[in-house]
């Protein structure tokens, strides 16, 4: 029931579709509950698969998933490839994140889901996620069970910039990072899904922030930066929760577990207890004296409560 306002029979569509391009082949489905339940097998000729689709919609729904079931899933035979239809939400345990033994494509129709578990599940077994509520019906027929061309993988030539702190998206252009100092030297790899890099291109990056616009850049990128890490952060945010938090309150986005304050002034950011942006300089660093201070003033107060205490116990 976790996916009751899901577009199913869209999804259902999608499934139809995909299923009519196939011709004596067998489809096995699982259906994923608490645990993972035997599989039934399903022949498919010449594109009839009413017998899948008419037993997907007598499945009874329930409301508790462990996606943590998914975990070693086996290599699919020949061409084979994986197909999961989930919110990416387990509502019993905590997930640790799956990478299947054949390409997985990830789909979902609904606004309320885990995306970056999702996406992160689908790329690293050299699949994608297919999100109906963006893609349009034809687009997503075509995409799912083809290996799609773009960014693999950005390896470092020198040690400036940390490999953790890079992100990309495989289907985009924009790479983001922290440079620590100097120039950083970077080898970008493209191919195809689940395959060997074909090619390869290196390039140097660098820039000093001498300039107020270049500053400006500067705070936009950062952001996009923390943008990207918290997505990652939230594949699995109970644990990353503290670290979720923290990276909104630095860098001034919403992540899991947070929400956004319109916050002008350096009164209200004491007032709410939360630090401007780093782009703001003036007043990030007199809400850091202003803190710093609050926290001396404070156990001043501490301490003569503490020999005030003492004092009493002793008499």
């Amino acid at each position: 029931l976790s996916r009751k306002d899901a577009n199913i029979p869209l999804e259902l569509e999608l499934l139809r579709l995909l299923l009519a391009r196939l011709n004596g082949v067998s489809v096995g489905v699982r259906v994923l509950r608490d645990t993972l339940e035997a599989e039934r097998t399903f022949p498919i000729i010449n594109g009839d698969g009413s017998a899948l689709l008419n037993y997907l919609r007598s499945v009874p729904l329930d409301g508790g998933t462990d996606l943590n079931a998914l975990k070693n899933l086996p290599r699919a035979q020949g061409a084979g490839f994986y197909l999961l239809f989930s919110d990416g939400l387990s509502t019993l345990g905590r997930t640790g994140l799956t990478v299947a033994g054949s390409p997985l494509w990830a789909v979902n129709s609904g606004a309320q889901a885990n995306y970056p578990y999702l996406r992160a599940m689908a790329e690293r077994s050299g699949g994608s996620l297919v999100n109906l509520s963006l893609n349009t019906l034809s687009s997503a027929v075509w995409e799912v069970g083809q290996p799609a061309f773009g960014l693999l993988d950005v390896e470092m030539r020198n040690r400036n910039l940390a490999a953790k702190d890079v992100h990309f998206r495989r289907e985009g252009n924009l790479i983001v990072g922290k440079l620590v100092s100097g120039n950083a030297h970077l080898d970008l790899q493209y191919g195809y899904t689940g395959r060997s890099a074909l090619t390869h291109r290196e390039v140097s990056v660098g820039t000093p922030l001498d300039t107020p616009a270049q500053r400006m850049t500067a705070g936009t990128i950062a952001r996009w930066w923390a943008a990207q890490e918290a997505e990652e952060l939230s594949i699995d945010p109970e644990t990353n929760q503290d670290a979720l938090v923290k990276l909104g309150q630095d860098y001034g986005i919403v992540t899991e577990g947070t929400s956004l304050l319109v916050l002008e002034t350096l009164e209200q950011h004491i007032e709410h207890k939360i630090r401007p942006a780093r782009s703001r300089a003036a007043m990030y660093d007199a809400y850091l004296a202003h803190d710093q201070n609050a926290t001396a003033v404070q156990k001043q107060k501490d301490a003569a409560q503490i020999n005030k205490l003492a004092q009493r116990w002793k008499e």
